[in-house]
């Protein structure tokens, strides 16, 4: 598998009697999972779908109802629903895309191993649910609209129309406040953004409206491994590619970051220096390109290559 996302917390007090997530990989299949409450009885596979393209991001509503991958070969993404991953509809990620993302799927467009250009490689919901950030393998960001069965929005660019990002986008984080977005790319490069206004958010402004501390403050989650608060999550003379994946607890006093040795390892949040303390565990013979926690903060999950 390639990534995972676990159901979010729900907005309602009465808590769900099971915890899942939900994965994606290579194989084309999208994968439901339980995870026992008690832990350590092992992971329970609980529905299995077979997609139209293999795929390189998954994430669930914050409703708990909609699982959408996002296609690693084409601007595609795929809607299931989450109780048995049935397959609600699909969508291109902007309107010319369209004809790109049905050839792919007929086979009629060129692959090639790992990340392609121009497929859906990052995925986030806002903290509402009110609209879906999705981020390309050719450094583009696209909004698509889950009230109008995930139909374009815009794309956000630099001026000029430029992509978003020179590499392939590999995290996103919302805002608290639904209207600001933070990315992050394979080169190692961050960027702050307006989604209503669909242009850059500048740091200054961003700074002004509190954004910018390192505490991380005001982001309703933290998976951009070279944003405010995550600068301890690198070791000194560390590799580009080092840091695999990030997530940040619930409670928002832990980071769990997955590395390319295959480690798992726990820091405290914010953690701001470089080399900062932590407990690494060594779970995987792969590099860990996904970790979540559950929703309760009891479990950390996470997927190797």
């Amino acid at each position: 598998a390639r990534t995972l996302t676990l159901n979010p917390k729900p907005k309602p007090k009465p808590k769900p009697h099971k915890m899942r997530f939900a994965s994606v990989g290579p194989d084309g299949f999208a994968r439901l999972w339980g995870v026992p409450e008690a832990g350590g009885g092992g992971l329970r596979l609980l529905a299995l779908q077979q997609l139209a393209l293999p795929c390189a991001a998954v994430a669930v509503d914050p409703a708990g109802e909609v699982v959408v991958c996002g296609a690693a070969h084409a601007p595609r993404v795929y809607v299931l629903r989450a109780t048995d991953l049935t397959l609600r509809s699909k969508r291109s990620l902007a309107a010319q895309a369209e004809a790109e993302a049905e050839a792919a799927e007929r086979g009629e467009a060129g692959r090639t191993a790992g990340r392609v250009r121009g497929g859906a490689t990052a995925l986030r919901f806002s903290p509402s649910g009110a609209c879906l950030a999705v981020g390309a393998g050719d450094g583009r960001l696209y909004l698509l609209d889950p009230a109008q069965r995930y139909a374009p929005l815009g794309v956000l660019a630099m001026p000029g129309g430029i992509p978003a990002h020179r590499g392939g986008v590999t995290a996103l984080d919302w805002a608290c406040d639904g209207a600001h977005l933070r990315s992050g790319c394979d080169a190692g490069v961050h960027a702050l953004w307006d989604a209503a206004a669909r242009q850059p958010w500048h740091a200054a402004a961003a700074e002004a409206a509190g954004f910018g501390a390192s505490e991380g403050t005001g982001w309703a989650s933290a998976s951009v491994p070279v944003a405010w608060g995550a600068e301890g999550v690198w070791p000194a003379r560390a590799a580009a590619a080092h840091v695999r994946s990030l997530a940040r607890s619930p409670e928002g006093d832990v980071l769990a970051c997955g590395d390319a040795a295959g480690g798992l390892a726990l820091f405290r949040a914010p953690a701001r220096a470089t080399g900062a303390g932590h407990r690494r565990y060594r779970g995987s013979c792969a590099p860990v390109e996904a970790v979540a926690f559950s929703w309760d903060d009891r479990f950390v999950l996470s997927v190797g290559r």
